[in-house]
């Protein structure tokens, strides 16, 4: 919009519009780019959407109006932007709106009175032919052309039935006046006398239109800005307002216990800050005595366990959270925080399994970036786990005996196997990748042979067999004939 692009700028407004089809301002900034390209029924056709999805939201009107303006219909116009002034009257651009409106109609109520007209001079009439000529000349050569190099006319490229209408036109240009009630039509004459017109501009003049437009812009994008502002100021007053009544409404109807509980809990509060965890246990059971429906009194409970890495104690008070929380309907974040607490004390006891678990019913809870973090590293720890106990060097060496002896039966797919399972059990041996390597060889698998090869040498350099698998630096072509060359020397069931 900034460089007068209004093409690429619907582009760009309509991708914002797929993305977050509930933001009404992505809408609102299109239609002002269709308004600049002329198209003025896609600019109103947004408009209306706006209004339906939010009837509040003053901008939709102001849209509607220029739209209407632009398309001659001077009297729904002008109520259009009584309304947007109506709901903001200090907005400048509206009262200009509105003026130009009314004015509009003014002037076209007093072109319809019966008046003595004179019959038009010779003046008049060739200017009223040259128009017309200028409009015939649009649909001769080839006007298909303009449906493919300008994007706003790209949707009318794959509509059969205006290109029907083309072909008409293209035959008998002299038929435009039958047409010109056509929407598709208007907008193809509209679109490319626009073209046409910014085309015919000299580089002064075309400096001269941007500069005046990008002025109209960055005031438009400012009264557009401060509304945003005021809407996002009354939205967040009306989101506290209904806050504060709805805490109002809860302190009100508490009971003396409750109350009382609420004291306690806040003396607890201060001790846990204070690291006086002991002190705030007993201060949080207090609470819960006096209030033993209110599951945060044994969250914070759990808390003070957890700070004093009594961990088992934290599974015990958070599950004996989540009953009180089930059975009164606790809220949903006072539940995930209790299974968020389960899970890492878990983790903290490497039971990941268990952990796992409780952090996804947090999740289910209350979606939360930090247990879905805990989550992630939990389940990395989990398979780091499970590889360490699953190692064992005597089981390796076993599985790679059984690999020999399937080697020696050029049996080669159970060999990769038994290989492939002394690999799992003892990574760092080089051996089994020498082997394993020799047996991709021998089934032809040329690229995962030498895969096994380079990690055999990464992990013991100076073992010369595997290094037969490798190319010269200097050769050429890939792997396969040299694996081919030195098969024959390689001898790796050790």
């Amino acid at each position: 919009m900034k460089n007068k692009n209004f093409a690429v700028a619907v582009q760009e407004y309509s991708k914002a519009i797929d993305l977050d089809p509930s933001n009404l301002t992505y809408r609102s900034n299109r239609s002002a780019a269709f308004l600049n390209l002329g198209q003025t029924q896609q600019a109103l056709h947004d408009a209306d959407e706006i209004l339906k999805a939010n009837p509040q939201f003053s901008r939709g009107y102001q849209r509607r109006g220029m739209a209407l303006l632009a398309m001659g219909n001077n009297v729904d116009a002008v109520q259009a932007l009584q309304k947007a002034v109506q709901m903001e009257p200090q907005n400048a651009q509206y009262q200009q709106g509105l003026a130009q409106a009314k004015q509009a109609l003014a002037q076209a109520q007093a072109s319809t009175r019966p008046t003595e007209r004179e019959p038009p001079s010779a003046d008049q009439m060739a200017a009223a032919q040259k128009q017309l000529k200028m409009l015939e000349d649009l649909f001769q050569g080839d006007p298909w052309a303009h449906l493919k190099t300008i994007p706003e006319l790209h949707h009318l490229d794959k509509d059969a039935a205006f290109k029907k209408k083309l072909e008409i036109l293209h035959q008998d240009p002299s038929k435009i006046t039958e047409y010109l009630g056509d929407k598709d039509v208007l907008t193809f004459v509209q679109v490319v006398l626009q073209y046409q017109a910014v085309n015919q501009m000299s580089p002064e003049e075309r400096a001269k239109m941007m500069a005046k437009e990008a002025e109209q812009r960055s005031k438009q994008e400012k009264e557009e800005e401060l509304a945003r502002d005021r809407q996002r100021k009354a939205e967040k007053e009306a989101k506290e307002a209904a806050e504060k009544k709805k805490k109002e409404e809860a302190d009100a109807a508490l009971t003396d216990n409750q109350r009382e509980a609420l004291a306690l809990k806040d003396k607890a509060n201060v001790l846990f800050n204070a690291k006086k965890f002991e002190e705030a246990i007993v201060g949080y059971e207090q609470a819960i005595k006096a209030d033993p429906t209110n599951m945060v009194f044994y969250n914070n409970k759990a808390a003070c366990y957890w700070e004093m890495g009594q961990y088992d104690k934290v599974i015990e008070q958070s599950l004996e959270a989540l009953d009180v929380g089930m059975e009164h309907r606790a809220d949903f974040a006072h539940k995930a925080r209790a299974y968020q607490r389960i899970g890492s004390s878990y983790m903290k006891k490497e039971d990941y399994v268990n952990a796992i678990a409780q952090f996804k019913k947090s999740m289910i809870e209350k979606s939360d970036k930090k247990v879905l973090g805990l989550l992630r590293d939990c389940e990395k720890l989990q398979e780091e786990k499970k590889a360490k106990e699953y190692y064992s060097t005597e089981l390796a060496e076993k599985a790679k005996e059984e690999g020999n002896v399937f080697a020696k039966k050029q049996q080669f797919p159970e060999a990769v196997k038994c290989y492939s399972e002394a690999i799992k059990r003892d990574p760092s041996n080089h051996l089994y990748y020498s082997n394993r390597s020799a047996a991709y060889l021998s089934l032809l698998a040329y690229p995962e042979a030498l895969k096994d090869a380079n990690k055999c040498l990464e992990l013991k350099p100076d073992f010369g067999i595997p290094s037969l698998l490798l190319p010269p630096r200097h050769q050429r072509g890939g792997t396969k004939p040299v694996l081919l060359k030195f098969c024959s020397h390689l001898v790796c069931f050790s």
